[in-house]
């Protein structure tokens, strides 16, 4: 699905399935604004092979919508995802949530002042883990809660990532077998990187400055 340049207001979730790309312009270029407070920007159930780039998604500023959500009810996880220059700002809850994400990538994904966490991978609560996603030259600035969050997360990436102005920069709760590596975070409130649980966190060469309470927990 190919979206040319301009400003394309949505007032429902965009839907996609599995196997579909969406392509735009370029994430100053092609913009998807969501108005209703109360909608996701994109949103995906049960899919597989998801492609996303090249364009921005813009919320209302307020209200329970994230911008890219992407979740499971009967497939046992969403798989082979991958989104490259996007953008995603101002939903009221999550810029990217994606529901236990397998062998998928992430290319310089900025998520900023969502009401939330920017950028959101998470398994499921006592049972199967997201598995092997890669996220490079990904960005979480001024998001309400975390920049980046992991739940119950493994075999997972992170190279020359940044998370500044959030409360919590980065979250890795219950996961293993985790690294995070040339990276930095800036001017959190909070926590800059909080690692709660797991085994097997690797933290490598993390510019760590400027955070109000906690540097690494």
């Amino acid at each position: 699905v190919y979206l040319p340049a301009g400003t394309y207001k949505l007032t429902d979730k965009l839907t996609v399935d599995s196997y579909v790309t969406i392509q735009g312009d370029g994430d100053r270029a092609t913009v998807l604004h969501q108005s209703a407070t109360d909608k996701d920007g994109i949103y995906g159930l049960d899919t597989s092979r998801v492609t996303i780039r090249d364009l921005a998604l813009t919320g209302p500023g307020s209200g329970t919508g994230s911008g890219v959500h992407l979740e499971i009810t009967v497939n046992p996880a969403t798989t082979y995802v991958h989104m490259s220059n996007v953008t995603v700002s101002d939903f009221g809850a999550n810029g990217v949530d994606v529901e236990n994400p397998i062998v998928s990538v992430f290319d310089r994904v900025i998520a900023q002042t969502n009401g939330a966490t920017g950028i959101y991978f998470h398994g499921q609560v006592g049972g199967a883990g997201g598995t092997s996603c890669v996220l490079n030259a990904c960005y979480g600035n001024g998001n309400g809660a975390t920049g980046i969050y992991l739940f119950n997360m493994v075999y997972c990436q992170l190279n020359a990532c940044a998370v500044d102005n959030n409360v919590t920069g980065y979250l890795f709760e219950a996961c293993y077998g985790v690294t995070v590596s040339g990276s930095g975070a800036e001017a959190n409130t909070g926590t800059a990187l909080k690692i709660d649980g797991g085994w097997c966190v690797g933290v490598h060469g993390i510019f760590v400055y400027d955070n109000h309470t906690i540097g690494v927990h």
